[in-house]
């Protein structure tokens, strides 16, 4: 069953390929509508459970690759130019490795090559889900997240607000799938043309992701972008647009 697509762009001769991440949807790649060349078309997908998607029936991370496998297969385009944000560069990455000959590039925002301890702490048996609901599911909570991490984003963005009009369950069950992904390097032999875009001031994981992603494929090309936090996409967008289309 295909996913929910929703097309930024008209132009026929490039087709890219957008997953958003944790706690996004189509809208997440919005930003970079005005910046789509025009002779090229975005194609941004709502992941299970999200959007206008239905959900899993089993939430593994094979039945969501699946689930893009066939949406992909039912896209009568040309080769695509996958873009996948925070943990769906994960997904898509997955999604690469399974169906190499329908991509012909990557391009991964802000990636993770190994699941961080502060979402262990959330899919911890026992109080995991109780942490969640404290830091994503409460209106205070949600504002204290977003402030503690000033950090890690600039000053008009905000890291929680979409998770404000979510499906708290499906967003949980998203986060459960991304642990079970197998090591980072089980992904090695991708030999597309890679590129690995990041915030100055995105967590010390992605960071260290990076370095992990682009010592795994020699072909990858690390692009740190200059004053974005983790949301490159809102923080960043004509820079990383001009990586992403030109």
């Amino acid at each position: 069953m295909s996913l929910y697509l929703h097309r930024f762009g008209h132009g026929e001769q490039r087709h890219y390929f957008g997953i958003h991440g944790w706690g996004g949807g189509w809208r997440t790649f919005e930003p970079l509508a005005p910046y789509v060349p025009e002779d090229a078309s975005l194609w941004s997908v709502d992941l299970p459970g999200y959007g206008a998607s239905s959900p899993l029936i089993e939430w593994r991370w094979e039945r969501l690759v699946q689930r893009l496998s066939e949406t992909v297969d039912a896209l009568d385009v040309g080769p695509l130019r996958l873009i996948g944000n925070c943990s769906g560069a994960d997904f898509g990455i997955a999604l690469a490795q399974a169906r190499a000959e329908r991509f012909e590039q990557l391009s991964l925002i802000d990636p993770f090559a190994y699941f961080p301890w502060y979402f262990k702490m959330l899919v911890a048996r026992g109080p995991g889900r109780l942490f969640y609901a404290t830091a994503f599911e409460n209106p205070i909570g949600r504002w204290m997240t977003n402030r503690g991490l000033a950090d890690h984003r600039t000053d008009d963005s905000h890291l929680t607000a979409s998770f404000e009009q979510l499906d708290h369950n499906v967003v949980y069950q998203h986060l459960r799938m991304l642990r079970q992904l197998p090591p980072y390097d089980t992904f090695g032999d991708l030999g597309h043309p890679i590129t690995v875009a990041y915030g100055e001031k995105t967590f010390e994981a992605v960071r260290r992701s990076v370095q992990m992603w682009t010592g795994l494929w020699p072909q990858a090309i690390a692009v740190e972008l200059p004053g974005a936090g983790h949301l490159p996409i809102q923080e960043a967008t004509a820079s990383l647009a001009a990586h992403l289309f030109h």
